[in-house]
């Protein structure tokens, strides 16, 4: 049976956005096809998509009402590039948190290793606002910065050598910063609060 809640808001949203279902889907980190198995009643329309949609569309009139398991989802480090794009729609959710000086952040993830240590420890829990468009980095700012070569880090980034490269620092002078490439990025996300634990 087709979802007409879904197809209700996706006409709106491309009467108001301009834009068509694809691009819609691409906003939202899902792919057409998935996002026409919803529609069409293949899928079910999960919370975390209709949350997609109330973030990326805000301007909307309609907004998807949700369940009480709402908030910031807490995801495993390792489950941050597929959150991102949401093409594994069964990523592990922690749980979901309500911290209001996190009111932008898109999800947490708990810290592991020491790192980031003193300023992190292991245990401790970031709260990360993803970057849309890699155009600029703000030097000195500690990022969750997915590579092809290495997964995922969380590490403050400064200047490379060269434009093509960024150079990764971490808070222990146990490791050393070193240098990639931008080519090596497939996403970064910004961290902007923590919530550390004793």
């Amino acid at each position: 049976m087709r979802n007409e809640e879904l197809n209700s808001i996706l006409n709106r949203i491309k009467f108001q956005y301009d834009v068509n279902q694809s691009e819609i889907a691409k906003t939202i980190g899902v792919k057409p096809a998935y996002l026409s198995d919803i529609l069409n009643g293949r899928i079910a329309l999960s919370d975390q998509i209709k949350d997609k949609l109330n973030r990326n569309f805000p301007e909307s009139d309609l907004v998807f009402e949700t369940s009480p398991q709402q908030g910031i989802p807490l995801i495993p480090l390792e489950a941050v590039a597929g959150f991102g794009s949401l093409q594994f729609p069964d990523i592990p959710v922690e749980g979901f948190y309500q911290v209001a000086e996190f009111g932008n952040a898109d999800f947490l993830v708990r810290i592991k290793g020491d790192s980031m240590t003193p300023k992190y420890n292991a245990g401790d829990i970031i709260a990360c606002k993803k970057v849309q468009e890699i155009l600029f980095f703000q030097w000195g700012r500690i990022y969750v910065v997915d590579t092809k070569s290495q997964g995922m880090m969380v590490k403050r980034v400064r200047q490379g050598a060269t434009e093509e490269k960024i150079k990764l620092v971490s808070e222990n002078p146990d490791y050393e910063p070193f240098e990639i490439p931008r080519s090596d990025i497939n996403a970064v996300s910004l961290v902007i609060g923590a919530i550390t634990l004793e």
